[in-house]
């Protein structure tokens, strides 16, 4: 049968020749053909960057289609077949341009071949990105802990130069830590309206940078330079900071110069880099001492000595250099060069020496002059060649060598006084070493000899008109009074004499042989004397006789 309209139709089948089997006959529906149906597209938004637009077709009647067909026009109008996507109502795509599905109801057992419809969509590239902001470049010390700025709740794929993508959402920070490109991907899940974005940082990774200070130079300005040394950079390279005490910046060149003393520091960064987490470098700028105080110290030109020594004194521990200057009395200026560097020197020509101190650079720190001149005092201690002492009375002769600035008494090599006034007691080698008002200093000797009795001795006969034969008395040094009685052979005293102020080996009580104004006659004569010592209360006599002879 072939209908010709549509409703419901039945069928009753029953064996040819036979009676008719008791079965109902089959209806069955002839429906009005669907010749045609309405098509439906739907699309997500296009973004440059994916996910590529979503189309969706629907449609009246999905069960009469049995074919759907895709092409695509673009801007000129040109047809582009997708056979990729037959028969799919649901297709993703990445390019803009005007999309047409075509859908077909096709049966080949029966011949047929409709196309029930088609329908067209638009799609453009949507321009409204999500928002964020990666720097084009970005120059680092070793790694960096980066964060995207945005506003918008997105979610952050990073891909490394070496090709290793981490996943982050906003807020959380990336670490950077190798040179090239990093490539920043970001979308927003929850945005129908916005597409990803995508950016680029290029980043260099700098080396912590490895530096020293080294000291240069000082000048007499107190002027002291300083360089940054860098091992692992070029000077151009890096920024510096210099700082004083304070922790001011005072300088930023490869270069530091300043005047002033203390706790300086240097910083070293790379140039036109986030910088390095690294410490600066403290280094001391000790104070450049200028000026120093020197004193010249002079012993006197003393007029035995040969020469004479010159000593500079300074205020400073350490010094560079010392130059030594004379000038003679007809202003001639020349410098002894042979003495350089000496802080003590001995000199023999009279005239003016300048000490001058200088640093290790040159620069005069101070100086002092001094006149050499001989000294023309001609004193000399007064000593004699030895003398008499008697440690047993402690007896013994005040010495006084003559007015000097100071004394030092010496027995053997023992001092045994400082005074100007000396008295020995105890025998033996005595030296006196004094030393005048001009400074200088004069030596002298003395034997000291033990004697210990009053001794007294006169002549046992004279000739009194003989100036070689007369009758004299002399006495030690013990001997303080002197009594010398000369008697007759009657007993009648003749001659008398008292002496208090008696001079050691010095001949005193002389008599010239008369009595009572005429010579006595020749013979002999008893002779008294009586002696004492003060400082011990010692009281003699000695007796004797005398022969004169004419």
């Amino acid at each position: 049968m072939i209908p010709v309209t549509n409703g419901l139709f039945k069928l009753d089948v029953q064996p040819r020749g036979s009676q008719a089997c008791p079965i109902p006959p089959v209806e069955f529906l002839i429906e009005e053909p669907i010749l045609s149906v309405d098509l439906s597209l739907e699309s997500t938004q296009l973004c440059e960057l994916g996910p590529g637009a979503i189309i969706s077709l629907t449609s009246t009647f999905p069960e009469e289609i049995t074919d759907i067909e895709w092409r695509r026009y673009d801007s000129d109008r040109t047809i582009e077949p997708l056979p990729q996507f037959k028969d799919q109502a649901e297709i993703t795509v990445t390019e803009a341009g005007v999309y047409e599905a075509s859908v077909f109801s096709r049966i080949p057992a029966i011949g047929k071949n409709c196309e029930l419809g088609r329908e067209t969509i638009s799609l453009v590239v949507n321009p409204d990105l999500i928002s964020f902001t990666v720097p084009n470049s970005l120059s680092i010390c070793e790694e960096f802990e980066f964060t995207p700025e945005t506003t918008q709740a997105l979610i952050f794929q990073v891909t490394a130069p070496d090709g290793t993508v981490e996943e982050k959402p906003a807020g959380e920070p990336f670490t950077l830590d190798q040179t090239g490109d990093y490539i920043f991907y970001a979308f927003d899940p929850n945005s129908e309206t916005l597409c990803p974005n995508i950016q680029t940082l290029n980043v260099t990774v700098n080396p912590i940078p490895i530096f020293r200070t080294v000291f240069q130079s000082k000048d007499c300005d107190r002027n002291q330079t300083f360089l940054a040394e860098v091992d692992n950079y070029a000077p151009d390279e890096v920024s510096y900071i210099w700082r004083d005490p304070s922790g001011a910046a005072v300088g930023d060149q490869e270069i530091f110069s300043t005047r002033s003393n203390g706790q300086y520091s240097l910083e070293v960064q790379p140039l036109n880099s986030i910088a390095c987490d690294i410490e600066a470098i403290d280094f001391e700028i000790e104070e450049l001492i200028l000026i120093a105080e020197v004193n010249l110290k002079v012993d006197p030109f003393c007029p035995d000595s040969p020469n004479t020594t010159l000593a500079a004194e300074t205020s400073l521990d350490d010094l560079a250099q010392i130059q030594w200057w004379f000038t003679d009395f007809d202003g001639n200026e020349s410098e002894l060069v042979n003495l350089r560097n000496q802080d003590s020197i001995q000199v023999s020509e009279e005239g003016t020496y300048e000490a001058r101190v200088l640093n290790d650079i040159g620069c005069l720190l101070g100086s002092d002059l001094a006149l050499v001149i001989r000294v023309i005092n001609q004193e000399r201690p007064k000593l004699a060649e030895s003398y008499q002492v008697c440690a047993r009375y402690e007896i013994g002769p005040s010495i006084n060598p003559g007015s000097f600035a100071s004394y030092e008494w010496y027995l053997e090599d023992v001092l045994v006084s400082t005074s100007p006034l000396f008295k020995p007691i105890n025998p033996g080698q005595y030296t006196l070493l004094v030393t005048s008002a001009e400074g200088c200093l004069f030596s002298d000797t003395f034997l000291a000899e033990e004697e210990c009795e009053l001794r007294v001795s006169f002549p046992n006969a004279i000739q009194p008109s003989n100036p070689n034969q007369q009758f004299l008395v002399y006495t030690n040094y013990l001997i303080d009074e002197l009594e010398v009685s000369i008697f007759n052979q009657w007993g009648q005293l003749i001659f008398y004499c008292q002496e208090f102020d008696l001079i050691t080996e010095e001949a005193t009580c002389f008599w010239d042989g008369t009595f009572e104004g005429k010579a006595i006659p020749n013979g002999s004569y008893a002779v008294r004397l009586n002696f004492k010592n003060y400082a011990q209360n010692i009281r003699q006599y000695k007796l004797g006789t005398i022969l004169v002879i004419e």
